[in-house]
């Protein structure tokens, strides 16, 4: 039994590198709103009202996230709250804090201009300009209800510059190993791991096998 533990801590720890256990982070500007990150919806309430504004990304890779922007646009003595459209943005990230933000709007010329060029700015911590690729999401009607990683799966299927294609997906994050962690709890955390690397089709049959 012992050596099976010691073989399966052995073959954990030597997929490490490959698998991208370091992180970087994105951090969200004022009145960004964050619906997906590689593919993978994220949970709600992360938008102009939401106090968290800061995500992990896997490390040394190619990163997508899909995102918007709330605006404070000003109507005669008062403002009123709109949203840009959605933007599917591709970047690279390197063990490093990253800032997506948009520019000041207050205008409806303003955020047509915005939705028309999509110019968001991405920093890292010490100010430096991050390249990045940007398309529209297409989505028409309401928002309420959309599947998100559906409408990325379609969107990553066409030649769009901030397309994502299976080689470039990044694994999850892996949870480490501690050093009470029993034989079970390590092949959990593998079992874990690779199913989150598994395509919907593979989960299936992985579940029909049992």
């Amino acid at each position: 039994m012992k050596s099976t533990y010691k073989l399966a801590v052995f073959l954990f720890i030597a997929l490490l590198p490959s698998l991208g256990y370091s992180e970087s982070i994105l951090k969200l500007g004022e009145g960004v709103n964050l619906f997906a990150i590689n593919g993978k919806e994220i949970s709600k309430g992360n938008g102009f009202f939401s106090t968290k504004n800061e995500f992990s990304l896997p490390d040394s890779g190619t990163n997508q996230i899909l995102v918007s922007y709330t605006a404070e646009i000003k109507n005669s003595d008062s403002y009123e709250l709109e949203d840009s459209d959605l933007s599917v943005v591709k970047f690279a990230a390197s063990d490093q804090q990253i800032t997506i933000s948009a520019p000041s709007i207050s205008s409806t010329k303003q955020l047509e201009t915005f939705n028309a060029h999509f110019n968001w700015s991405l920093k890292t911590s010490d100010n430096t300009p991050v390249s990045y690729k940007v398309n529209p999401l297409p989505l028409e009607g309401f928002r309420l209800g959309v599947d998100y990683e559906q409408k990325l799966s379609e969107f990553n299927r066409t030649s769009a510059a901030a397309a994502i294609t299976p080689a470039e997906t990044i694994a999850p994050p892996v949870e480490p190993i501690g050093a009470d962690d029993t034989e079970q709890a390590v092949i959990l955390k593998m079992l874990q791991h690779w199913y989150k690397l598994a395509s919907p089709e593979t989960r299936e049959k992985f579940k029909d096998s049992l």
